[in-house]
C-alpha cells in the first residue's frame, strides 16, 4: 500500500513533460517515479510521489513551467492512493528512474572492464612491437649478406608470410579497438 501522495501531470509532447518533471523534482522534496507515453495524441504523463504538501507544490510548479513550453492537459494529486492503484501506477510502460539507475550501474561496470582490457591490450601490443623490432633488426642485418629471406618478414617471392599478415591484422585490430575506446572515454 502506498503511504505517499501521488502526483500526475499530463502534457502534450515530451518537451513539456521533461520540463514538468525537472521543475517538480527541483521545487519540492518529491521522487520522480517516471513517465508514461500514451497510445496516440502525443500525451505524456509524469508521475511523482512524496508527502502531500510537497507533491501539491511540485505539481503546481510543474504545471506553470510546462505551460510555458507546451500544453498541460491535466494534473492530479492523490493524497493516499488506494492499494489497488499500484498496478496502474507502477506499470511496465512507465519509464522511470530504476531503469536509468540500472543503466548507469551497468555503464560503470562496463567502463571498468574496458579500462582493464585496454591496459592488457596495451601491454600485449608493446610485446608484439618489441618482437617486430627484433625481426626488423634481423632483416636489416641479413640484407647485406645477400640472403633472399628477411627474417620471416618476406619470403623469396617478396610476399609476406601468413604469420606476418596475421600479426599485422591483429595489431591493426588492436589499434582500432584502442582508438575506439579512447574516443568513447573522451565522449564521456
Amino acid at each position: 500500500m502506498m503511504t505517499l501522495a501521488l502526483g500526475l501531470i499530463e502534457t502534450v509532447g515530451l518537451i513539456a513533460a521533461v520540463e514538468a518533471a525537472d521543475t517538480a523534482v527541483k521545487s519540492a522534496n518529491v521522487k520522480l517515479i517516471g513517465y508514461e507515453l500514451s497510445k496516440g495524441g502525443g500525451m505524456v504523463t509524469v508521475k511523482i510521489e512524496g508527502d502531500v504538501g510537497a507533491v501539491k507544490a511540485a505539481i503546481q510548479s510543474a504545471k506553470a513551467a510546462a505551460s510555458m513550453v507546451g500544453e498541460v492537459y491535466s494534473t492530479q494529486v492523490i493524497p493516499r492512493p488506494a492499494q489497488g492503484l499500484e498496478a496502474l501506477i507502477f506499470t511496465s510502460e512507465t519509464v522511470g528512474l530504476e531503469a536509468a539507475e540500472a543503466a548507469e550501474s551497468a555503464e560503470s561496470a562496463e567502463s571498468a572492464e574496458s579500462t582493464e582490457s585496454a591496459v592488457s591490450a596495451e601491454s600485449a601490443t608493446g610485446r608484439k612491437r618489441k618482437a617486430a623490432d627484433k625481426s626488423d633488426a634481423v632483416a636489416v642485418a641479413t640484407e647485406g649478406t645477400g640472403s633472399t629471406k628477411s627474417a620471416g618478414r618476406k619470403g623469396s617471392t617478396g610476399r609476406k608470410s601468413k604469420s606476418t599478415e596475421k600479426e599485422e591484422k591483429e595489431e591493426k585490430a588492436e589499434k582500432e579497438e584502442k582508438a575506439e575506446k579512447a574516443e568513447k572515454a573522451e565522449s564521456e
